[in-house]
């Protein structure tokens, strides 16, 4: 499986910015889930004023969030894949240990404390969305060697929730955008060919056929999907990452960015549009440290304070570091979230649960999902990404993407 090579590499720096939005974006699902827990998962009562109200709408909306995250995979695997020159087993290799053994534990974690997870999202009175996640738990009993064999293989996010109930969201409900994540692995080498190649048609007409895909299978009504789990569903969000990571390249090049940047702006319409707009806030900054936006020589308080605020968002260690570990914080929030909320459950009964006790248990939850996310990065995630690299000699063929030379981990 090869194409014809390109332009000479052009090597990008790594971007720590891009681990700085996964940590924000991982936090914020991470809110968002441990609202749900408080009373607040239908927003904020009245009487808390329009701002608050607006605030927790927000942070309600982990949707968003994950958008971003599909946005920035897309990014990242089109730096990944850049004039890689590995062959497709050695990619999916890499990809597999990169994505499945932290998965696995986690989704192990969540099976084991199933009773306390049922204490604290199902009976928990204050919880949004109980009913749901009962009938969850009923088709998921039901159905069990059917949902296990699809989460095995990473494929239950492709599985239409109309031909099986609840397919994307058993056992480890964060988990659909991994599945998700998985069938983009499958194709995108594919497309990096396809849109990294430099004829304009080629390219255009790739992401208006994938575009048109999304566009009919979201609009009509004979299957459907509790999340955007499908691939087709969420194509755009990968593209526009891609398209994103391609205009680096051409502008080391000296090539033309008109082709690119038009078709990147064909996909926007079809996406959340908050997600774009925080993509595109956090790409000037990735522009930026990238060295291809120019730094303001602009002096005086306000340039001074924007520089802060930047580099305290977007290169401060502690977010980067939080942005290594998102994958790990990802999943194993809600396995904590039931461990301590439901044991507080079990303790008092469902009738006795207080919010307010609920909301403590949650705060102090926060330092249990960092230290279980370091150390899922430190003992699982990290010594898989060694082996996938080790194991490079024993996979053949080879995989031929035109571009840069990959530099991101």
């Amino acid at each position: 499986m090869s194409h014809s090579s390109a332009a000479p590499a052009v090597p990008i720096p790594p971007l720590v910015a891009i681990d700085a939005l996964r940590a924000y974006m991982a936090w914020w699902v991470v809110v968002g889930h441990g609202l749900q827990l408080t009373g607040l998962g239908a927003g904020a009562p009245a009487g808390w004023g329009p701002v608050a109200g607006q605030a927790i709408g927000l942070l309600l909306r982990g949707d968003t969030a994950v958008h971003v995250f599909v946005i920035v995979s897309g990014f990242v695997m089109a730096h990944l894949l850049s004039g890689a020159r590995v062959s497709y087993a050695t990619y999916l290799g890499r990809r597999i240990l990169r994505l499945y053994p932290v998965y696995a534990v986690c989704i192990l974690l969540a099976v084991l404390v199933m009773p306390f997870y049922v204490a604290a999202f199902v009976d928990n009175p204050h919880a949004a969305g109980g009913a749901m996640r009962l009938d969850r738990l009923a088709h998921q009993s039901q159905d069990l060697l059917w949902h296990v064999l699809l989460h095995a293989t990473l494929l239950h996010g492709m599985v239409p929730d109309s031909l099986l109930p609840y397919a994307s969201a058993t056992f480890l409900s964060p988990a659909w955008s991994l599945s998700l994540e998985w069938q983009f692995y499958l194709v995108a080498p594919v497309l990096m060919g396809l849109l990294a190649r430099g004829r304009v048609r080629i390219m255009t007409g790739s992401v208006l056929c994938l575009l048109m895909l999304q566009v009919i299978l979201q609009g009509q009504d004979r299957v459907h999907w509790q999340f955007d789990s499908n691939l087709a569903l969420a194509i755009g969000y990968f593209l526009l990452g891609m398209l994103c990571r391609i205009v680096l390249t051409r502008h080391r090049q000296g090539r033309a960015l008109w082709p690119v940047l038009c078709a990147a702006l064909a996909v926007v319409p079809v996406l959340d549009r908050l997600a774009v707009l925080i993509w595109l806030v956090w790409y000037a900054i990735v522009l930026w440290e990238a060295g291809l936006i120019r730094r303001s020589r602009a002096s005086g308080p306000a340039a001074t304070l924007l520089a802060g605020m930047v580099g305290a968002m977007a290169f401060n260690p502690v977010a980067v570091r939080l942005g290594q570990w998102s994958y790990a914080t990802y999943l194993v929030h809600i396995p904590v979230f039931a461990a301590l909320v439901g044991s507080y459950g079990l303790w008092v009964g469902p009738a006795q649960m207080q919010p307010q006790i609920t909301a403590a248990i949650l705060l102090a939850s926060g330092p249990v999902i960092v230290a279980a996310s370091a150390l899922l990065y430190r003992w699982v995630e990290v010594p898989m990404i060694r082996l996938g690299r080790r194991g490079d000699r024993s996979w053949g063929g080879r995989l031929n993407v035109p571009g840069s030379q990959a530099v991101l981990r």
